[in-house]
């Protein structure tokens, strides 16, 4: 039987798990004993948690959870920072990612809200970790990238667990993508309403000026929720092959070069790089007049059909 394959009986769904868990286990071993390599295993932690949500029996989901804290802590238990702040919110949104499949969220949306989640979890633990082991995970994260002299690296901070938390989640829909069919799932990549979603990332973007005063943290963070759907956005043109959209989104990434490199020196620190948001104004204006020039077309050709009859 193939490790991504349904699991029926109840021999099967407790080793399958009993394996998953063991997997874990050894994942927070070597990340506890090798930490600049925690940031790459942490990457394959929700996938792991998802497919047992989706090849298992769901009832024995909360088995396979106290089966993975317990060996993880177990075998961490000379630091088991690791497994609180990676595991713990790793098994939460895996869990999260299975049921969103389960009832066909569009992917757009799984990638994202299991992200915020896993964002927010770990964010959570931070506290914990900090009181019960008197570790700062904020300040090994700085260590590992060498950022520990940054005045403003702090800023990004919020931005930088999204982030972590979104590698972590394309990585497991990418995985279960090619995977799920063979198993009843069906994934919904519907084309997206991309009137809806670039209306959204410009209201993204009009948010971030507040914010930017206010709470610079919360508008890296807005900034990068606006390039998460700009990324969708142009993907969605890609899978559609319209040349033209594409070489708007060309043009406009030249536009947006130069537009930078003329503000940026006027932007006060650290403010500089809220700039790059320039480019997904600038393709959410490209696919809204796109969709406009269809629907003037489509309008016509309405027209023009009923004249001919």
């Amino acid at each position: 039987m193939g490790l991504l394959s349904k699991r029926e009986t109840l021999t099967q769904n407790i080793t399958y798990m009993a394996i998953m868990a063991a997997v874990n286990a050894i994942f927070s071993l070597i990340a506890a004993l090798v930490p600049v390599v925690s940031l790459f295993l942490m990457i394959v932690l929700p996938l792991s948690s998802a497919i047992v949500f989706l090849f298992c029996k769901h009832r024995y989901y909360v088995i396979y959870a106290f089966a993975t804290i317990a060996l993880c802590l177990l075998v961490t238990i000379f630091d088991m920072s690791f497994t609180i702040f990676y595991v713990l919110p790793s098994l939460i949104t895996g869990y999260l990612f299975g049921l969103f499949i389960k009832y066909r969220l569009h992917a757009i949306w799984i990638i994202l809200i299991t992200s915020i989640a896993q964002g927010l979890f770990s964010a959570l633990t931070i506290p914990l970790i900090n009181v019960l082991f008197e570790v700062n995970v904020i300040d090994t994260f700085k260590g590992i990238m060498q950022v520990t002299a940054s005045t403003n690296v702090d800023i990004i901070i919020p931005t930088f667990l999204f982030f972590l938390a979104l590698v972590q989640m394309v990585f497991s829909y990418i995985v279960v993508y090619f995977e799920i069919n063979k198993f009843g799932y069906v994934i919904n990549d519907e084309p997206l309403n991309t009137t809806l979603y670039s209306s959204i990332v410009i209201g993204w973007l009009v948010l971030i000026v507040p914010f930017a005063f206010f709470l610079p943290s919360g508008a890296y963070l807005l900034l990068a929720l606006s390039f998460y759907f700009m990324f969708f956005l142009i993907f969605s043109h890609v899978a559609q092959r319209n040349k033209k959209t594409l070489i708007a989104f060309g043009v406009s990434l030249i536009v947006f070069l130069f537009l930078f490199a003329f503000l940026y020196p006027i932007v006060p620190d650290p403010l500089g790089l809220l700039l790059t948001g320039i480019y997904p104004l600038l393709v959410s204006l490209v696919c809204l007049a796109n969709s406009l020039l269809f629907m003037l077309a489509h309008k016509d050709k309405i027209i023009s059909t009923g004249k001919e009859k």
